[in-house]
């Protein structure tokens, strides 16, 4: 949240097992820009007012649409499996101004109901399909960044390109501030919108200007820190590996002991054998 305004995406999976033709509907309007994602060949027709205005379902075909009004309805046919990320009007609204320098006035409405064939666009829509399960304390920055990401690329699908202006000066003072406060909170679910208040930047800004200072993005910063921390703690003879991965903030042993060997290249219980 920003202003109280919410900026996190929403996802949710469609999946239907029927062999049989299935209808759904909804009367609810809502604000969010939505992409859909084919994980499957299937055959969606979507209608809006009682129009048809689209007939696909392809794997990996994907579908726009802007704020949601008046009465949809959809069938499908021989069961389907999509991915929909929710995008919420502020979240827009913030890459638009990130873009171009203010957000656009009123509602914003990027699309009505439009295929799109982008890979850049596709690549990013599959990425959240790894957000499933994925690491509790570095991982709202991740799925921030994803979000961030998605945004940016459709303000640029619809309003172009913007041509590169501003400051690109590094802030290290409000960089330094930031991973002062990650080594402060290691253990905590810290999120894109929380550091880029300590930083006094925008949630674009923070990410271009943490990397560039320190050569990782925030989420694998974190990650990357959370194991060295873990390292420290397994050189204790009085620490447990179940201890340190609870007082880190992983959710697990096993999921601490997947997350270390991806770093270290070793399980903990290896790692800690070898110092001694």
């Amino acid at each position: 949240m920003i202003g109280g305004q919410a900026l996190r995406i929403t996802i949710s999976r469609w999946r239907l097992q029927s062999r049989e033709r299935v209808e759904v509907a909804s009367d609810t309007d809502h604000d969010c820009h939505v992409l859909s994602i084919a994980l499957r060949r299937t055959r969606k027709e979507l209608f809006i007012g009682g129009k048809s205005v689209w007939l696909g379902g392809s794997r990996d075909e994907m579908l726009l649409t802007g704020p949601k009004r008046g009465n949809w309805r959809a069938t499908v046919e021989g069961g389907c499996d999509f991915l929909r990320v929710f995008l919420p009007q502020a979240l827009i609204a913030e890459c638009h101004a990130e873009a171009f320098g203010a957000p656009p006035a009123g509602v914003i409405s990027l699309f009505d109901v439009v295929p799109v064939a982008d890979t850049r666009l596709h690549r990013l829509g599959r990425t959240f399909t790894a957000l499933d399960g994925y690491d509790p304390v570095a991982g709202p920055c991740f799925a921030d960044l994803l979000g961030l990401s998605l945004g940016l690329r459709l303000v640029e699908l619809a309003y172009g390109t913007p041509s590169a202006s501003g400051n690109c000066t590094l802030a290290r003072p409000q960089i330094a501030r930031v991973v002062s406060f990650i080594e402060d909170n290691i253990a905590q679910a810290l999120c894109l919108s929380e550091l880029s208040e300590v930083a006094g930047l925008s949630r674009v800004q923070l990410v271009r200007q943490f990397k560039q200072a320190t050569g990782r993005p925030p989420h694998s910063f974190i990650l990357q820190r959370r194991i060295e921390r873990a390292k420290e703690l397994l050189k204790r003879s009085d620490s447990t590996i179940v201890g340190v991965a609870l007082d880190l903030g992983f959710h697990s042993q096993g999921h601490f002991t997947k997350v270390f060997s991806k770093f270290a290249g070793m399980t903990p219980g290896r790692w800690r054998s070898s110092q001694f």
